[in-house]
């Protein structure tokens, strides 16, 4: 399981007290927020407990997560991503998971998995024919509407707007960050 930015937030809140905006902002805006993203939970959690500083944070975490035998394929992957280079780095100033066009060629890109959604939906769904996402389109059609094109999207970038198709997880549940029940 993975954290998002704003659940690491909360769960630090929660351990170390409630920030202002300003400062939640500032919090977001920190590069170890990036890499903890991709870190397991545990190791996450962890770490929150036992340091308030994001820098002793990550650091705990990396290395107890190289330290996890247990970790999944996308964990290991992702923790051997961040460690082998600072992809999370764009050289030329951006701060982003994803290469600018003039560094593509010479930096790694962290894995991501590939979601489909409609324009104007509320969830994401793990593949394009999800029997729960044609019933929708069918009933929005029904009451007078119009369904809108299908796209695919970063599940990265996409569980910070919509939550996922609880189908689409139940029938794979494997290596999927927001199956939590």
């Amino acid at each position: 399981m993975l954290l998002s930015p704003r659940a690491i937030l909360e769960f630090w809140e929660s351990i170390h007290g409630g920030l202002s905006d300003s400062s939640k902002l500032k919090f977001f805006n920190r590069s170890e927020i990036l890499i903890l993203a991709i870190l397991p939970e545990f190791h996450v959690r962890q770490s929150i407990r036992m340091h308030a500083k994001l820098e002793k944070i990550l650091l705990n975490a990396k290395k107890s997560a190289s330290q996890d035998d247990t970790l999944s394929e996308l964990e290991r992957l992702n923790l051997e991503s961040s460690d082998r280079s600072n992809a999370i780095f764009c050289e030329h100033g951006l701060n982003t998971f994803s290469p600018c066009d003039a560094c593509r060629f010479i930096r790694p890109i962290i894995r991501t998995k590939i979601v489909w959604q409609s324009a104007g939906g509320g969830k994401f769904h793990y593949t394009k024919d999800c029997e729960w996402a044609r019933i929708g389109q069918e009933s929005f059609a029904a009451r007078g509407g119009t369904p809108l094109h299908w796209y695919p999207a970063k599940e990265a970038i996409s569980r910070w707007a919509r939550k996922p198709c609880v189908t689409c997880v139940i029938k794979s549940p494997l290596e999927f960050e927001w199956f939590t029940e």
